[in-house]
């Protein structure tokens, strides 16, 4: 960086015209200075080193140029003192230095900023997708219909950057932007429990910031992947709520939805949310964790041939769950359980 006197910046102009002989990339017969990384275009509708023309309503002469870099830039006008190129009229192009630091802004404007950009209106669905293995990958066009394939990247372009992205830029960011991004109003729809599951262990410590989980399936719950998602999820102590679909009350009755099991899955998680609200901390009734949505009778595709079984458990009411969540918690701790 050249200091900001500009005595000193027009000497330095002179000395480099007259020692290095720069090169001079808007195409003129003159050499001035080398642009930085050697890539700034100049276009322009005729030809640059023409005669200016005479602009009668300003009364005097003009030769317009734009000039394209990837990178900010100002133009600087500068007249050299010494050297090869004295008393010359130069436009320099100069790295834009003054830039606006966005981490100088007071925490709450930054947090304002950040709901801008990572509040999402909408439920988020993960989803996976399980292809037959084959011997060479190759892109599937229906799933990316808007992006172009690139073999030699490997990877799909002209993707629009993610807001995510704000969670890889330094570890304050980090951990201001990742409660707003897994957690405060963002609910994530799965449509299986394997699905859940793969995605608590991709976000790593990111589990403790979820808020809000909904398990849209059609089909039952599975015990085995659910015990595995739950077990992860027993970090989330911000969880405030885990909405169940009234359809894995439904299904052939040789697998049967079991309330009992579910919570013994969940144990661990709901240990976790009850201690945090003995201890003072911000903490949610662990009766109300698991919610059921309703919905109209017939609309699951096995209502017509298998109706919903109780098995001790409301199939369309949620007091059936609580009942068995607080006996559950009157069991593990007797002597601090506020519902026994």
């Amino acid at each position: 960086m050249l200091p900001a006197s500009d005595e000193y910046f027009e000497r330095e102009v002179a000395r480099v015209c007259t020692l290095r002989q720069g090169k001079y990339y808007l195409k003129t017969n003159i050499k001035i200075y080398k642009t930085w990384q050697e890539d700034a275009i100049a276009l322009s509708t005729s030809t640059l080193n023409d005669m200016s023309r005479y602009d009668p309503k300003t009364q005097a002469f003009q030769h317009t140029v734009r000039i394209e870099h990837p990178e900010a830039f100002t133009l600087r006008p500068v007249v050299p003192l010494s050297g090869a190129y004295m008393h010359r009229k130069i436009l320099v192009l100069e790295p834009y230095t003054k830039i606006f630091r966005f981490m100088d802004l007071p925490p709450e404007l930054r947090v304002v900023v950040y709901e801008m950009v990572l509040s999402e209106p909408d439920p988020i669905s993960m989803t996976t997708y399980k292809f037959r293995p084959v011997r060479e990958t190759f892109p599937n066009q229906a799933l990316y219909q808007d992006l172009k394939w690139d073999p030699s990247l490997g990877k799909w372009t002209d993707q629009l950057p993610s807001s995510a992205s704000l969670l890889r830029v330094n570890r304050q960011m980090n951990a201001e932007t990742a409660p707003l991004l897994y957690g405060h109003k963002t609910t994530f729809n799965f449509n299986r429990m394997q699905d859940l599951r793969l995605f608590l262990s991709s976000i790593n410590t990111m589990r403790h910031h979820l808020r809000s989980i909904r398990f849209v399936s059609d089909y039952r719950y599975e015990q085995q992947e659910g015990a595995l998602a739950f077990y992860l999820l027993k970090d989330a102590t911000m969880l405030r709520s885990f909405y169940l679909s009234y359809r894995i009350f439904f299904g052939p009755p040789h697998l049967p939805f079991d309330a009992e099991q579910l919570v013994r899955d969940s144990e661990g998680l709901l240990e976790n949310l009850y201690l945090s609200q003995l201890k003072g901390k911000e903490g949610v009734d662990v009766r109300k964790v698991f919610s059921i949505e309703s919905g109209d009778l017939g609309t699951c595709r096995e209502c017509a041939t298998h109706p919903p079984r109780l098995l001790g458990v409301e199939a369309r009411e949620e007091s059936g769950l609580r009942a068995v969540i607080c006996e559950r918690v009157a069991k593990k701790w007797p002597q601090k359980s506020r519902w026994r």
